[in-house]
């Protein structure tokens, strides 16, 4: 499963959607789509770093059992392509099933609100992951100073290195 969930890896950094795909199918043959939440989860992710959501949705929705990983990597595709607001919607559809996110996960958003221009939106998810007892980590603070830099924040962004110094 690791070399399978490496050479996924090596599609989504190369854009190989047409290898990708025939891994894919090796997977679907094998029956690896439900045993390994990893190859699942990378296959998502492939699909999503080939510009293809429309296939990560695909087999997204094949998937039986998921978790934060799984989710994760399709919100983080919708987030990375500027679909913020698909991306939110996710989120909100992994809490209600009952899937509580990590720090990853609310970076995630953070991060795609941040890079597309939502610079509210990220503020707004990084005071929420905070208030619901999820803390922060180095990349949750770049993704919201970086907010906080384009909207002229300055006294946010102090209060956050601050914040950060105290850690």
């Amino acid at each position: 499963s690791v070399s399978i969930i490496l050479s996924l890896k090596a599609c989504a950094n190369m854009g190989d959607f047409e290898k990708g795909s025939e891994i894919h199918a090796e997977i679907e043959r094998s029956g690896l789509l439900d045993k390994d939440v990893f190859i699942s989860s990378a296959l998502v992710d492939m699909y999503a770093k080939c510009d293809s959501l429309a296939m990560a949705r695909k087999v997204f929705d094949k998937i039986r059992t998921r978790d934060t990983v799984v989710w994760t990597a399709l919100i983080a595709g919708y987030s990375e392509h500027g679909y913020c607001e698909k991306a939110l919607e996710l989120f909100k559809e992994m809490r209600f099933s009952g899937i509580s996110p990590d720090t990853f996960c609310w970076n995630t958003l953070i991060e795609g609100y941040a890079k597309h221009g939502y610079y509210e939106e990220a503020l707004t998810c990084f005071e929420i992951m905070q208030s619901e007892g999820i803390s922060p980590d180095c990349l949750s603070f770049v993704f919201t100073l970086i907010a906080c830099g384009s909207m002229g924040l300055k006294n946010k962004a102090e209060e956050m290195h601050t914040e950060i110094a105290m850690r």
